[in-house]
Order: structure tokens, then C-alpha cells, then sequence
């Protein structure tokens, strides 16, 4: 599911995942919802009422090992519960191709979502027949687990994404498609 955010300042969006899938799947509700402890469910209704920054402040750097009533961390629970892990799956980004162009940015040193993953959703794209493109930011690592390496590529990248929209808006064809 999410682990590589497990224990990170992004944590939180792991709860807004399982809020998600629980309003969506009724039928997880008790599968999953047993196996949170109190805890686990009262972080998960209030990540439900707040932005990242909030949720950031409040349980960054803390596991969702605190949030289950065994102590394991959520992506190991939802493994052993097979209709959370039938949703988990049908959820994971990549099985299905976009129907248009797609640019994704990918920072060789983010320290959230880790960039062989970006390059497997490119290329994942690509073999279904989509035409994604690869766009690689390569600014060094800094202050590595606080979340600048993930959201300062953003800021710096932002151009490149703009140009891909303007390109595709004026009909240029996409160049250097699945460059991975």
C-alpha cells in the first residue's frame, strides 16, 4: 500500500487512503475496522477533517503500527485481510492508462515516495499502451526524511509540467514518450 510514507510527516495520508476505502467499500468496515485500535479510529476521524499541514503537524514521524490493536503497521494488516487487499490492489495507480498524454515527475532523491516506484508507473503506462512521459529531477538530497526532497522538486519542476499542458493544449505531439 503506502509503507514507504509510514513514519514520515506524510503518514497522515495513509489515514485519508483508509477513510477513503472505508466510505467507499462498506464491506471493509468491520475487517479493517476491527483490527483498528482506538486510537487508530480516532486519528482516522480527525486526519478526516483536516489538510495535510495540520495532519502533518500533529502525527508526522509516527507509524500506523500505533493505530492497530496488534501493533503491525497498516500495510501489513491490509495483507492479511483479503478484501482490503482486493481494494488496495484495484486502487494502485497504474492499472488503469490514462486516456490522454501524461507527464510524470519523479525526484531521484525524494524521500517519500521513492523514485524506482515513479519510474515503474511510467513504464507500467507504457506497456498498456499509454503514452507517458518520464521527467527526472535531480536535485540533491537535503536534510533527507523531512519532505524537502519531495516538495522542492515540485516547486522546481513546475515549468517542465506547464510546458507538457501547453504542448499537448496547442497540439504538439508528445516527445521522448515511455523514456524509460
Amino acid at each position: 500500500m503506502q509503507e514507504h510514507i509510514d513514519g514520515t510527516g506524510l503518514v497522515a495520508a495513509i489515514g485519508y487512503t483508509i477513510n477513503g476505502f472505508l466510505a467507499r467499500y462498506p464491506e471493509l468496515r468491520e475487517p479493517l475496522g476491527s483490527r483498528l485500535n482506538d486510537h487508530g479510529r480516532a486519528v482516522l476521524a480527525d486526519v478526516a477533517t483536516q489538510c495535510l499541514l495540520d495532519s502533518r503537524g500533529k502525527y508526522g514521524g509516527h507509524s500506523t503500527s500505533e493505530w492497530t490493536t496488534d501493533g503491525r503497521r497498516l500495510d501489513e494488516v491490509i495483507r492479511d485481510v483479503p478484501v482490503a487487499r482486493t481494494v488496495a490492489d484495484e486502487q494502485r495507480i497504474g492499472r488503469r492508462v490514462p486516456a490522454i498524454p501524461v507527464m510524470v515527475t519523479g525526484a531521484r532523491h525524494d524521500d517519500f515516495i521513492p523514485y524506482g516506484q515513479t519510474v515503474g508507473l511510467v513504464r507500467d503506462w507504457c506497456a498498456q499502451g499509454g503514452t507517458a512521459v518520464l521527467n527526472t529531477n535531480e536535485l540533491p538530497a537535503v536534510n533527507q526524511g523531512s519532505g524537502n526532497n519531495h516538495l522542492a522538486p515540485s516547486a522546481v519542476d513546475y515549468p517542465v509540467g506547464l510546458g507538457f499542458i501547453r504542448d499537448r493544449l496547442a497540439g504538439i505531439p508528445v516527445r521522448d514518450a515511455c523514456n524509460v
